[in-house]
């Protein structure tokens, strides 16, 4: 939807596409975007500015270290390992040593970026941070700082703390709870997700074990901090807050274009979501840098082709990801410049609670909304996740957005403004 915005953006004659996308906790719909928007053909060349809004400071610094692996010269990373370091980083607690070895050297690698504009602009010149207040730029290179330091991260502990507050009286029999939240709730809506990969996820914090290898290392950049209140005082905690519930398959692990992946035998799958998630992450890394589609998973591609996929200057000219700061639409988005300006918004479920009519005046005219709905959300009942449902077209239509079918879709809303 936001390529097609950005083509139509194109035509008539708008340059750049603004882009905003609120609360996702990932890049898959910026990385998706641009490796897909040269299927439009030439409009699909345009400028496209994404302007990027987290929960925490330290989600900003996992899309730079994201975006600094996908530039990473073919010499440094090939596409497999660019596909197996983003998929551990992304989806599991823990990982492998070399992979930790990765995010220390680069942690050191972005503190400098982030402290010096000019060695910014020539290394990840696509990032643009000037929205940042001075106070968040420097609590992002904490968090990048943080990452290189030894010890004083036993994720396991912290997984397994997170696990029994979450059980609670039900922590001893936890294997029957994962057990009925994926055949009761969770396998109606992706069944490609096995009861072992969902089981092991639940229980380790590990989703994807890509190599036969030891993943023994804590991910330190899945550890946030967060506001507890200790005893009567509100004191800054450093912890793991993440989903220890829905799980990372989701996110690119249970559709795929290519469709022999979902083969079954004897009514069973024959590939699991690992599989589905690393030939996803696969093609859109080697559409993104060649321009061409990813053979199906049954073929290889050619090997010149390959090497050019993995030969990278940039994610393609007048490309730019602005960061914005925290509060932005309680503060930011009301000002003069963001008035009218973004072509495409998405907002994600955990942040339709700062959905205003505010959002609207932000919109350009014509303009696309995406609505991710509450149905892998898997406490939710069926009954909530009807009236949130309700709830996400009455914020739709408060900013002047209609309602658009899209055949199929369930995880999120599509609305149009003319």
């Amino acid at each position: 939807a936001a390529a097609a915005a950005a083509a139509a953006s194109a035509a008539a004659g708008a340059s750049p596409t603004s882009i905003l996308v609120v609360g996702a906790g990932d890049l898959r719909h910026v990385l998706l975007t641009l490796s897909r928007r040269h299927r439009l053909g030439a409009p699909g060349q345009a400028p496209v500015h994404f302007y990027i809004l987290e929960h925490s400071l330290e989600l900003y610094a996992r899309h730079m270290l994201l975006l600094l692996l996908c530039t990473e010269p073919n010499a440094v990373m090939g596409l497999q390992d660019k596909v197996e370091t983003i998929m551990e980083i992304s989806g599991s607690s823990h990982v492998r040593a070399k992979t930790a070895d990765f995010i220390k050297s680069r942690a050191t690698q972005l503190v400098k970026l982030t402290t010096d504009p000019d060695a910014l602009a020539q290394r990840l010149p696509i990032v643009d941070l000037a929205e940042l207040k001075f106070r968040e730029r420097d609590e992002l290179e904490q968090v990048f700082k943080f990452w290189r330091r030894e010890g004083d991260a036993d994720l396991a502990a912290l997984w397994d703390k997170r696990m029994r507050l979450y059980y609670k009286e039900r922590y001893d029999a936890r294997k029957n709870v994962m057990d009925w939240d994926h055949s009761m709730k969770l396998a109606d809506l992706a069944p490609i997700i096995s009861s072992k990969e969902f089981e092991e996820w639940r229980n380790t914090g590990v989703a994807f074990n890509v190599r036969e290898a030891d993943y023994n290392c804590p991910n330190r950049t899945l550890i946030t901090e967060r506001i507890v209140n200790a005893k009567g005082s509100m004191l800054a905690q450093r912890g793991y807050w993440g989903d220890i519930v829905n799980s990372p398959f989701v996110a690119l692990g249970t559709e795929s274009e290519d469709q022999s992946l979902f083969k079954k035998s004897d009514r069973r799958f024959l590939k699991t979501s690992t599989d589905v998630y690393a030939h996803n992450l696969t093609a859109l890394l080697y559409e993104l840098f060649t321009e061409k589609r990813y053979p199906s998973h049954t073929d290889t591609p050619p090997a010149e082709e390959l090497g050019a996929a993995e030969e990278l200057a940039s994610l393609g000219p007048g490309v730019v990801v602005h960061f914005l700061p925290l509060d932005f639409l309680q503060k930011g988005i009301l000002k003069q410049k963001y008035r009218g300006l973004f072509t495409a918004m998405y907002f994600s479920n955990s942040m339709l609670h700062k959905v205003t009519t505010d959002c609207g005046q932000a919109a350009a005219s014509p303009a696309t909304l995406l609505l991710e709905t509450a149905d892998f959300l898997l406490d939710i009942t069926k009954e909530n996740k009807q009236a949130f449902l309700a709830t996400l077209k009455e914020k739709a239509a408060a900013m002047s957005f209609s309602p658009e079918a899209v055949e199929g879709a369930t995880a999120h809303l599509l609305f149009r403004k003319n």
